[in-house]
């Protein structure tokens, strides 16, 4: 044998042996350690150039320091840096400026960036206040946006770039980009007075008009509205930070719309009605700069009205009008076309969300999608992704093909030849470009990190962006998880996922950890990288992942989504109307009859855990269904809808005088007395999104009934948990309290 054949033998062995190296377990430290990346692949804040050629986005200097933003052209995919991060210095031997979030001129010459937002002070959420700066990419000269003091909100360039407006204090200012100087054109601002800034649905309120002469915007009047205390413990004595915040029932903000003419400096107030107890969710710029369009919805949700209002006179008139019998859905579809006098408008009044094509006058020209299938219902509330005017595409995301996915249409703007455009199963998300000639789609799905890829406007490929390869992952031992369906006894399917022990075996019992979200148009249950959409979980990937880890502990994770969440049409939604909590505990011990039926479960051993709504549900299930669940681990719940919002609360329970015996029936203290095994609430202290009163209330309840239960709070932490060493603090105590409470099998 010569030595060259020895030496390829010895190589094939050793890869041999290497391929077949036994996988790791995961640990904590694995998944929430301080590097630890499992998001995959994005392209950070995305921005098509105008003439669709190539798009912008922000990704990391090779030096790992810093974040550039890069342009891209679709064709050949060549990138260039276009704002280096190192260079955005305020002067000699300062540190570069971070950046969160940017805007660019039409003519890429010029950007205004975003800086990281203010300190939070112990005010729960990260308050809205932030540093803007220009940067001119030809000199590469930075500079801030204003030179007084004080964080700016919501900056946006002038359609021509030559200004860029932004509220201060409460008011409305303007900055000329080529000298610097700045023009304040509201004068009421304060704590209470907010030009510029919305409540109810959003938080920014203006909106430049098409020719850049005149800025719609909202004035919210808050000084009747009731506050709540944030408490940082951590000083000498106390300090309380105040918040506005009105709770179901209560005083709501005063909101007006006016349109500000930059050249006169006066506003003219829109008259949209003598009802002051409205929101306005929703305000855009028709195609005529005289013109604008106001979204109009009544203290109820159950009244959704289009007003078009001149911006002279302010003159109004109804265009149309949605009304439904338990809420009307708010969404960010409205298109105006920008060819003729026609807009896009999306709408669930057939039962299915479906896209709806009008003119000017309000009529009706045509219905675009139809069918017993949602365009996108995922809780984005986004689905319009552009519209061919040419050649008469609209370009939308929807469900068409499966409620577990998502995928990339287009449709003729008169509802004819329905195409899908994405092919592989999974979830896939589109940035169209304006000229609806390519969109870069990101695919991911449960077993599957997100992969980005260029497409023809067909849907044909043109090249990968990032193929997203996480080789990290082939070290550990990962279980794919098995979709599928769980019949009712009342006859009703529901959509569930159950990831199985690695070396499962079929003889063996194995305990249950439910994992339960159950919101309102939510979904647990999707083919996606990280699983679910709830919006506040910081990285879903993680979660995904201990759910992995807690499977190689012997544990069996399911997940079911119950009637009232989203992708199956509104009937489907409206189960949860006054029932935010009966009907997920209900279809969720539908699930634990489900399992208790299967050979290798032992339905005396089954957890469940959550946040939010799924904390508020995980309350429930050791209380009321308390029979079928033996371990909770509760994060920030919702535990009485009355100490909600009043935008989020009244939309689904109604209002607290007419409908108070819904809002007892569906809180936890009503059955608190029935708490049997073993809780752990979880709370963050400056959690403004669902505040700790929720839990206290159900702690002096427990307590009232002589109930024991486990409690941990976490200091200057907001809804979501971040901060620091939080996170994995948090799955550290989860694990260890499932571990003791509800021991996995022994082979």
């Amino acid at each position: 044998m010569t030595r060259r054949l020895v030496s390829i033998l010895c190589l094939l062995a050793f890869s041999a042996l290497a391929s077949a190296a036994p996988k790791r377990s995961l640990t904590l430290e694995d998944i929430f350690g301080p590097d630890a990346d499992w998001d995959g692949v994005s392209l950070q804040s995305l921005q098509w150039e105008a003439d669709g050629s190539a798009f912008l986005y922000v990704d990391a200097d090779p030096d790992g320091k810093t974040k550039n933003i890069y342009r891209e052209n679709v064709d050949d995919g060549e990138r260039t840096v276009v704002v280096d991060g190192k260079s955005l210095v305020l002067g000699p031997g300062r540190a570069p400026i971070p950046f969160t979030d940017y805007q660019a001129s039409e003519d890429g010459l010029f950007f205004v960036l975003a800086g990281p937002r203010s300190q939070a002070d112990f005010r729960g959420s990260p308050p809205p206040d932030r540093s803007y700066y220009l940067y001119d990419t030809v000199t590469r000269a930075l500079r801030p946006l204003s030179g007084i003091a004080g964080g700016q909100q919501h900056a946006k360039l002038a359609p021509d770039g030559t200004r860029i407006g932004f509220v201060r204090g409460g008011n409305l200012f303007v900055v000329d980009r080529a000298s610097g100087t700045e023009t304040q054109f509201t004068f009421d601002g304060n704590d209470d007075i907010l030009n510029g800034v919305n409540k109810g649905f959003g938080a920014d309120g203006w909106r430049w008009s098409p020719d850049g002469k005149r800025i719609l915007f909202v004035r919210v009047d808050q000084s009747a509205v009731d506050t709540v205390p944030l408490i940082n413990f951590l000083t000498p004595h106390p300090k309380v930070h105040w918040k506005k915040y009105p709770k179901a029932g209560e005083t709501n903000w005063k909101l007006r719309v006016g349109v500000l003419h930059l050249e006169s400096g006066q506003t003219n107030w829109l008259q949209l009605g003598p009802d002051t107890d409205v929101y306005f969710p929703r305000l855009k710029w028709t195609r005529n700069p005289a013109v604008v369009a106001v979204q109009r919805l009544n203290r109820q949700q159950n009244k959704l009205e289009l007003l078009f209002a001149d911006v002279t006179s302010g003159a109004s008139r109804v265009i149309l009008t949605e009304t439904d019998p338990y809420w009307v859905r708010i969404d960010n579809d409205l298109t105006f076309l920008t060819s003729s006098d026609r807009f896009i408008w999306t709408s669930q009044r057939s039962g299915y969300k479906h896209a709806y094509l009008y003119d000017y006058d309000g009529r009706l020209l045509n219905q675009i999608t139809s069918g017993e299938w949602e365009i996108n219902a995922a809780r984005s509330r986004h689905a319009v992704l552009g519209v061919d005017e040419a050649d008469g595409w609209l370009y939308f995301d929807g469900k068409k093909d499966g409620v577990v996915e998502q995928h990339v249409y287009r449709v003729r703007l008169d509802g004819q030849e329905l195409q899908r455009l994405s092919r592989k199963p999974g979830w896939h998300a589109a940035a169209v470009s304006p000229d609806a000639n390519h969109f870069v789609n990101t695919f991911s799905d449960v077993n599957t990190p997100p992969q980005i890829s260029m497409h023809r406007s067909d849907g044909g490929l043109v090249r990968w962006v990032r193929r997203g390869e996480m080789p990290g992952l082939a070290d550990f031992e990962l279980v794919k998880p098995e979709f599928l369906t769980v019949r009712t006894s009342d006859g009703v399917d529901l959509n569930a996922v159950m990831i199985k022990p690695a070396g499962f075996n079929p003889k063996q019992k194995y305990p249950v950890i439910f994992y339960a979200y159950g919101g309102v148009s939510s979904q647990t249950v999707v083919n996606r990288w990280g699983g679910d959409l709830a919006s506040w979980f910081p990285s879903r990937a993680r979660r995904w992942l201990w759910h992995q880890l807690m499977t190689q502990k012997g544990y069996i994770v399911f997940t079911i989504d119950n009637r009232g969440t989203g992708g199956r049409g509104k009937a489907f939604e409206n189960f949860m109307y006054q029932n935010l909590g009966t009907w997920p505990l209900r279809d969720h011990i539908e699930g634990a009859k489900y399992l208790a039926r299967l050979p290798y479960t032992d339905p005396s051993r089954t957890g469940i855990w959550g946040r939010s709504a799924g904390g508020y549900l995980t309350c429930l299930a050791l209380t009321e269904g308390s029979d079928y669940f033996t371990v909770g681990v509760s994060q920030a719940p919702v535990t009485n809808y009355l100490f909600h919002s009043s935008s989020w609360s009244e939309r689904y329970m109604g209002l607290p005088k007419e409908n108070m015996a819904a809002y007892n029936k569906e809180a936890v203290v009503t059955y608190a007395p029935k708490l049997k095994g073993h809780l752990l609430l979880v709370h963050g202290i400056a959690d403004d999104n669902v505040q700790l009163q929720n839990t206290v209330e159900v702690v002096e309840a427990f307590q009232a009934a002589n109930k024991q239960f486990d409690l941990m709070l976490y200091h200057g932490r907001n809804h979501s948990l971040q901060g620091g060493n939080t996170q994995l603090h948090l799955f550290t105590l989860m694990t260890e309290y499932f571990l003791r409470h509800l021991p996995p099998s022994v082979p």
